[in-house]
């Protein structure tokens, strides 16, 4: 009844704008649709619909009033102007492409979308397309991911394929582990699933779909039979026209100046800087290529190996930390064993190791009385810590015994573990492990470090989350093309800091 009032009201404004006295009669019949109208995006799973009239984008929940869309650092009379684009939801989100000459010197931007308030969805900008919106399954509820494909302004059009979930977007490795320049071709469903299809500038055709139909939580493309031509000069030569004279051979490329070095040097420093390491060793692979024995090249060597093994080191202690701070010092230890393989010597593998051990004595000292045990048992039961609260009931029937109190204790936990919502838990926890052993064996790790935290959450200290964390940080190295030069650690460049 409130859309159906909005819309009523808007015909009746734009009517009494357009026309006058001797048509008002005419003027009292509403258009439906109302003229000035163009839907842009409808999510019938979160029950939204974003539409435009009158050039002004608006969004409607449900049976609630419909609200106009408010674009951070866009004027709202810029709006009617502005090309927008639908690109996909995922969850209470929803994603649009926007472009106006007053917004990033015109060019194209994405934007993520809440409600009715909208911003950008991160610094890059680039002309952007969605690739459709695909279900996902996640122990008894189904949720909304979106892929968008965006071709990079700063980068010539190289292509980054994102994959869009309710809190943020990630690259997927076709395009995060290589640079492909990719255009979009066309959606649809065929052998049973929905795929997208992008055809790369050599003019193969890649199909890009779910591996698992409703169930993966990526998507994942593959080359298809298809091949196609190349795209058509844009500019046709005449039949008529006499045959051009042949060119001059091609005079001596003149060497290069101290300024392109200095310039290659920067970007490739830049790269490194920012943790984009696979950029950073192909930009060193094709220097010591065309520069062959520049002295920049081995300093740049040694600090992007250097940078690498300290980015590695730090993700290990930080699961090292997250072992202690669950109580499990023994995965602790192995982590930072683990930081050190990876970089010898490294200063903060020792501080984080002294921290360690001092969150050890302080669990061993605040458990020495009954009472306090108690007091432990009590939060991590009360907290849904399950297994915390059986490793306590453990040291304590080995240090006091098993008297009423501890009976009262574990028949309570017994009773919780019993319970269906535990059950639950445990079995969304099993599939949040299952996607992330996929994840690993895809090369995806940001995916993994994702599922794993999501599995944390399902089910608080469940110890096969604990083995998952412990094996999957078990990655396998990493080599790049540069003479003398192999990196440790991952064969993936670090995940893109989190919101």
């Amino acid at each position: 009844m409130a859309k159906h009032f909005l819309f009523v009201a808007a015909v009746a404004a734009v009517a009494l704008a357009n026309v006058g006295s001797a048509n008002v009669a005419s003027a009292q019949i509403p258009a439906y649709p109302p003229a000035g109208y163009s839907p842009l995006l409808f999510d019938p799973t979160d029950t939204k619909y974003v539409f435009r009239l009158n050039g002004t984008p608006w969004i409607c929940r449900g049976d609630t009033f419909c609200k106009p869309l408010k674009i951070e650092g866009v004027a709202d009379r810029d709006l009617p102007q502005a090309t927008i684009e639908p690109l996909g939801f995922a969850g209470p989100r929803y994603f649009l492409s926007y472009r106006q000459a007053n917004v990033a010197k015109g060019t194209e931007i994405a934007l993520s979308c809440i409600e009715e308030r909208c911003s950008r969805l991160d610094s890059t900008v680039g002309d952007a397309t969605g690739l459709g919106t695909y279900t996902v399954k996640q122990g008894n509820r189904a949720v909304t991911r979106t892929a968008i494909l965006r071709r990079l302004e700063a980068k010539n059009g190289r292509a980054q394929l994102l994959w869009c979930t309710e809190t943020d977007c990630s690259e997927l490795p076709l395009t995060r582990d290589s640079e492909n320049y990719l255009s979009y071709m066309g959606s649809g469903r065929a052998d049973g699933r929905s795929l997208a299809w992008l055809r790369n500038r050599s003019g193969a055709v890649l199909s890009c779909a779910q591996p698992e139909e409703g169930t993966s939580d990526q998507i994942v493309c593959e080359k298809s039979k298809i091949v196609l031509s190349d795209f058509p000069a844009t500019t046709p030569v005449a039949a008529a026209a006499p045959a051009p004279p042949p060119a001059p051979p091609p005079a001596a490329s003149p060497p290069a100046s101290d300024a392109e070095r200095a310039a290659l040097a920067a970007s490739i420093d830049r790269a490194i800087s920012s943790g984009d390491f696979l950029t950073a060793g192909r930009q060193l692979a094709d220097a010591t290529r065309r520069y062959p024995g520049h002295a920049a090249w081995p300093p740049l060597q040694q600090k992007l190996a250097k940078a690498h093994a300290d980015y590695e080191a730090r993700r290990l202690i930080a699961e090292a930390r997250r072992f202690a701070q669950a109580g499990d010092f023994t995965h602790a230890e192995a982590m930072l064993a683990e930081a050190e393989k990876q970089d010898p010597g490294f200063a903060e593998i020792a501080q984080a190791r002294t921290e360690i051990a001092a969150l050890r004595t302080e669990r061993g000292q605040r458990y020495r009385e009954r009472l306090q045990y108690y007091t432990g048992i009590d939060q991590a039961l009360a907290a849904g810590r399950l297994w915390e609260a059986e490793r306590l009931l453990a040291e304590y029937t080995h240090r006091f015994g098993q008297d009423d109190e501890y009976r009262a204790r574990a028949n309570r936990l017994a009773q919780m573990r019993a319970g269906g919502d535990q059950q639950a838990r445990i079995n969304e926890a099993r599939a949040h492990i299952q996607a992330a052993r996929q994840a690993w064996q895809q090369g995806n790790y940001a995916e993994v470090d994702r599922q794993l935290a999501a599995a944390d959450r399902a089910a608080p200290g469940f110890p096969e989350v604990t083995q998952a964390r412990a094996d999957l940080n078990r990655r396998p190295g990493l080599t790049i093309t540069i003479p003398g030069l192999q990196l440790p650690g991952s064969n993936q460049p670090p995940p893109a800091p989190r919101n």
